[in-house]
């Protein structure tokens, strides 16, 4: 067979090219071939490391993703008239699908699951979950995930551990990842003496990044110190920069049990990362907010030099799969693999080897 070789497009998405709508993925014999390749190496290292693969439809119940209780799932998702009177949705996220699956599974056998997947994923163009994602107008990406179920928080460091490793095994150079915690922000400006409807629109200013909107209501409720200046120093590796920030609020340090708690939770972390002299890949900042409601514990986004949104994003879900009918906790994180692919390809060009 003659094979025609011809330039390819440099652009794989957008509406230039006939009737393609915008944000949706063309993808081309070279860019398709290593997107694949980087597809398949990164479940075989996942699967390398226990977890086992799996795969749920495109198409997913309205239901499943209204008991995920988060806004960004139902608002930004596509519905599908199935039948008369019945709503599916192209799945905006893996998560509730992933849940949705493994309950049934740990109700009949109680044990940890460690799973993987490699899914399309669709969201309507300008739904994003925080500010680091503002500038993305892909409404199609392929996400490589990974979710440990029926784990405690104790498993929180590995996780996080094993997103940079696997992005090592791609010789992807120069990876951060910022870690936050749903809850600590929330119980911080409480402790500060911020009112609940008051923290919740402030939340809405960290998920847009308007940092400067945060600052000057913050201001409002509480002028004698700068709260996101008291955020922004909160640090992990320092366990005792919570009772410097809480006495610069002026509040007692013995107050605020469950602030202590999270706290203590993150503390173990950086200790953990610490001892593997890897802090330079880690930093903590608790103004990272997400708006996604079914996180309860640690979140984060990872990023690499080149690239201006997450390369990988995740966190721990204690409550989700409650909601499908077994009580059990949960972590995860998903590597976006066409943001991932033009970090390994500028790898590439530098003279770095690469899986693809």
């Amino acid at each position: 067979m003659n094979r025609v070789f011809f330039e390819e497009p440099a652009t794989f998405s957008g509406s230039n090219n006939g009737d393609r709508p915008a944000g949706l993925r063309d993808a081309y014999p070279s860019y398709a071939s290593k997107r694949r390749a980087l597809e398949i190496q990164l479940v075989d290292y996942f699967e390398q490391r226990g977890c086992s693969l799996v795969s749920a439809s495109a198409i997913e119940s309205l239901d499943t993703f209204w008991r995920a209780k988060t806004s960004l799932s139902v608002d930004d998702a596509y519905q599908i008239l199935m039948a008369p009177g019945k709503l599916a949705v192209l799945r905006p996220e893996m998560t509730p699908s992933i849940a949705r699956m493994a309950a049934p599974v740990l109700q009949q056998h109680p044990q940890p699951l460690y799973w993987c997947y490699a899914e399309r994923v669709y969201r309507k163009p300008g739904s994003v979950s925080s500010w680091s994602e503002l500038a993305v107008d892909a409404v199609e990406s392929t996400q490589v995930g990974v979710e440990w179920m029926g784990v405690s928080e104790a498993a929180d460091a590995d996780l996080l551990l094993l997103c940079h490793e696997a992005l090592q095994q791609l010789s992807v150079q120069g990876a951060r990842t910022v870690v936050s915690h749903a809850r600590l922000a929330v119980l911080f400006l409480n402790a500060a003496g911020i009112s609940e409807d008051v923290i919740a629109k402030s939340l809405q200013q960290l998920v847009r990044g308007d940092y400067v909107g945060f600052q000057e209501l913050m201001m409002t409720y509480h002028p004698s110190v700068s709260l996101l200046t008291c955020l922004r120093q909160l640090n992990p590796y320092d366990s005792e920069s919570l009772k410097r920030q809480l006495e610069r609020c002026g509040q007692a340090v013995q107050k605020n049990t469950e602030l202590y708690q999270v706290w203590n939770t993150v503390v173990s972390i950086a200790k953990q990362i610490t001892e593997l002299g890897r802090q330079q890949e880690y930093t903590f900042d608790f103004t990272l907010t997400r708006n996604i409601a079914y996180y309860t514990g640690i979140l984060f986004e990872t990023f690499a030099p080149g690239v201006g949104a997450p390369i990988a994003l995740g966190g721990r879900y204690d409550e989700l799969l409650k909601q499908y009918g077994a009580d059990a906790p949960a972590v995860g994180f998903v590597l976006e693999l066409e943001r991932l692919l033009n970090v390994v390809a500028s790898t590439t060009n530098r003279g770095g080897e690469s899986l693809c």
